[in-house]
């Protein structure tokens, strides 16, 4: 084993430590949401949806807060329930028959539009959270959806956070996969662009597949997608050429619920055609969605950072659902001798719940000799230096 090949080792653990202090990290921070949102929950009613309207849609001038836009749409009404202060609002939001506590939270003499992510209009911090209050034909109360946005635009930094706990599960949205219980995603960078860092995790967890009893809803996870990466110009000042790239992906179960014998013949119009199945005898409750779609991913077989002779390879297969990760490193050449190829290719592909794994380390590979990644669309867009 050569000495990068130990290096490469040694760097590929300290990122796995790093993402189990990230989930850490998280848990940390999903606790201290659903702290900020405790005073809404106080007054929380009968729900089975998460945001009546999308959330950001509104404005603030000076630290008035004006929600016009989203109370504008369609069976949407608004009512204040609370003195309008300096980056406060507190109001009902009737959508459909269904009514919503909502709150927003931004800084006291703000002016700007929460969409606008940087430059003039960029709110540097938003909190915006819902919870039921009275609708028809629903079954027992519980439930928030939140949304909180830190951001410093002068430090390339921006962090989202968004809760959906008990019903609160984006049954307005359009798929399956929005019905998740936490989502954060953390973006950092140079304003040079020599440096780049992302996170995005997403957890879904179990809940409700009977509205009329609540049963059962144990927030026991169900699925779960993690997405790390990292870019860093390593050449002379200037060049862009030279990189190195790193990027972790994770996904594994499912998202949403799946369909209960029990019949919500009262549930909204829209809400039975987008999220419920109908056999004859009315719509069901909640509809799921795959995390994980059965696949394989095979990488040549490498030794001592060159490839096996004969060629070889290894391949990891997964089943629908299971909980599958790559992880990818590649570095770009600075070698006059390797011109248009990389210095280091590193991948691995593991299914983590038959415990199978394969691992490729190529260096200084000319190319186009052997493509020595493979990708398969469970985990997204390749990753390319």
């Amino acid at each position: 084993m050569t000495r990068l090949h130990v290096i490469i080792k040694h760097k590929m653990k300290n990122m796995e430590e790093c993402a189990t202090k990230t989930e850490a990290a998280e848990s940390k921070l999903k606790n201290k949401l659903s702290v900020a949102v405790s005073f809404a929950l106080i007054s929380s009613g009968a729900a089975f949806a998460a945001p009546p309207v999308a959330y950001d849609g509104w404005t603030v001038t000076g630290g008035v807060i004006d929600t016009a836009i989203s109370c504008a749409s369609a069976n949407t009404s608004c009512r204040e329930l609370a003195p309008a202060e300096g980056g406060f609002k507190y109001e009902e939001v009737t959508s459909d028959g269904s009514s919503f506590f909502r709150l927003i939270l931004t800084e006291k003499d703000a002016t700007g539009d929460p969409l606008i992510t940087s430059g003039v209009g960029a709110l540097s911090f938003t909190n915006e959270s819902f919870t039921p209050f009275a609708v028809i034909n629903a079954g027992i109360a519980q439930g928030v959806a939140t949304k909180q946005v830190v951001r410093d635009s002068a430090a390339n930094f921006e962090i989202t956070a968004e809760i959906q706990k008990g019903n609160m599960r984006g049954l307005y949205a359009t798929t399956a996969e929005d019905m998740y219980s936490t989502k954060i995603a953390q973006a950092i960078g140079s304003a040079s662009g020599e440096f780049e860092s992302a996170f995005n995790f997403t957890n879904y967890t179990e809940f409700s597949t009977n509205p009329a009893s609540n049963d059962p809803d144990t927030n026991t996870e169900i699925g779960r997608k993690l997405d790390m990466s990292q870019n860093v110009l390593v050449g002379e000042a200037g060049d862009t050429t030279k990189k190195q790239a790193f990027t972790k992906r994770q996904a594994s179960g499912v998202a949403g619920n799946t369909t209960s014998s029990f019949v919500w013949s009262g549930s909204p119009p829209g809400l039975q055609s987008k999220f419920m199945v109908d056999d004859g005898s009315g719509p069901k409750y909640f509809i799921k969605s795959d995390l994980t779609t059965a696949g394989s991913m095979t990488l040549p077989a490498t030794s001592n950072g060159k490839l096996d002779s004969p060629a070889a390879s290894n391949t990891v297969s997964w089943v629908a659902n299971e909980d599958i990760s790559t992880t990818w490193i590649a570095q770009s050449s600075n070698s006059p001798f390797n011109a248009g190829g990389v210095d280091v290719n590193y991948q691995s592909v593991a299914n983590n719940t038959a415990g199978t794994e394969a691992s490729s380390l190529l260096i200084e590979l000319p190319s186009p000799t052997v493509n020595p990644f493979d990708w398969d669309t469970n985990f997204g867009a390749e990753p390319s230096l």
